[in-house]
């Protein structure tokens, strides 16, 4: 049997686990492809036990039709979610589906190795459950901070009072995606969780609600956009969203971690809110939120009122996306908006109040339900595109003398 070419391979498995092709006819009347080309092809890739063909019994005499899944030798992505209270470890498959996950709890201050040799650990376990010939052929972690997609770490920032103390703890410029890499044997990508958040919102969005914009508030604030064709913008370094850092008022006396003064960062995070009401919780302690809820609950006004200014920031951020982005969905997400009773009718107010109409008037805000695994979704959709089209999928399948 001959091989395949390696683009043949590519159209044969994006059919089946991206457009729901599930037998060969169903490959070649979406894909365009030759039936002959796309038979020899998917017998390749089942004598590879890439793919399986089975029969479905409908419960008539006739002759069960053939279904085609995916196979013992089909590639898995490791998935990782490093946060500030937990170390959470998925596996995922080509269909972007996460098959297993795992956590430990624990908190960023156990430092980047520590905290990767417990992700490949959990990793390493759930593949032993899986069929014997089954491994991680990609890793796809993320944190919530700035990260530098070229080097896989976290970035470096101009001063040390940050909302996640990353430089205190041994995150910045650590290698963690090279780390990753080596202890799972492995390629690695490390991306920004807000980031993941957002091609998580593509999944299944019907192409009249793109582009997108996902505006996380927090500890820290960050934002994702998805183009008109559902694909991540990153930028040329890979930190777009990075929207912590714009001025859009010069009211805070606070210098950011950037080194700057005046960035909305300072006035729209949770951090900014506890820093400035002088609560007894240390920079990145996720249990900040909770203080200010019990200090809404006890009718601080003081608190109260600091929220809404938060509220009224975030609002304006936005509506200044909304109008320069003029996006389809606006996906609002955090514990901001959940902090005081009228947060998120705040931020709902400011948009369509601010944002010129020719832009709001298209645009549909909704509130995510993230919970802690609310980056795994966004990570198995990244790992199985990328697989499915990076130019070494055959090697990563294990498939030799095809010519890439």
């Amino acid at each position: 049997m001959g091989v395949p070419a390696a683009e043949t391979i590519r159209t044969v498995l994006w059919a089946i686990c991206v457009d729901g092709a599930s037998n060969r006819v169903a490959i070649a009347g979406r894909s365009g492809t030759a039936r002959s080309t796309v038979a020899s092809t998917v017998e390749f890739l089942i004598a590879q036990g890439v793919l399986v063909e089975r029969d479905v019994h409908d419960g008539s005499r006739g002759r069960p039709a053939r279904e085609l899944a995916l196979g013992p030798r089909s590639p898995l992505a490791g998935i990782v979610a490093f946060t500030p209270g937990a170390t959470i470890a998925a596996i995922s498959d080509l269909h972007g589906i996460v098959r297993s996950r795992r956590v430990v709890r624990n908190a960023l201050s156990i430092g980047p190795e520590t905290a990767v040799d417990t992700a490949a650990l959990m990793i390493d376990e759930m593949i032993e459950q899986q069929p014997a010939q089954s491994r991680v052929e990609l890793v796809v972690a993320s944190i919530g901070a700035p990260v530098n997609v070229r080097t896989g770490s976290v970035v470096r920032s101009n001063n040390r009072s940050g909302p996640v103390s990353f430089p205190s703890l041994g995150w910045e410029d650590f290698p963690v995606a090279s780390y990753l890499s080596r202890v799972l044997g492995a390629p690695a990508i490390l991306e920004n969780d807000v980031h993941l958040l957002t091609i998580g919102d593509g999944v299944g969005v019907g192409r009249d609600r793109l582009p997108l914009v996902r505006l996380h508030a927090s500890i820290g604030l960050g934002a994702g956009f998805l183009d008109s064709d559902g694909q991540l913008f990153r930028g040329v370094g890979g930190v777009a969203g990075d929207v912590a850092h714009l001025v859009l008022e010069s009211s805070s006396k606070h210098v950011c971690w950037c080194g700057k003064r005046g960035c909305i960062s300072q006035t729209a995070t949770i951090h900014s809110i506890g820093r400035d009401l002088g609560l007894p919780a240390p920079a990145g302690d996720q249990r900040l939120p909770a203080v200010l809820r019990e200090a809404v609950a006890n009718h601080d006004e003081s608190a109260v009122q600091r929220i809404r200014d938060a509220a009224d920031a975030v609002g304006r951020l936005a509506a200044v996306l909304v109008d320069v982005l003029n996006p389809g969905r606006l996906v609002l997400s955090g514990e901001l908006l959940h902090l005081g009773s009228d947060a998120l009718t705040r931020i709902r107010t400011a948009v369509f109040e601010r944002a010129l109409p020719s832009a709001s008037r298209h645009v549909d805000v909704t509130v995510a339900t993230d919970d802690e695994d609310g980056t795994l979704p966004g990570a198995a959709r990244l790992a199985a595109d990328r697989m499915l089209s990076d130019p070494a999928a055959l090697r990563m399948m294990r498939v030799a003398g095809a010519a890439i």
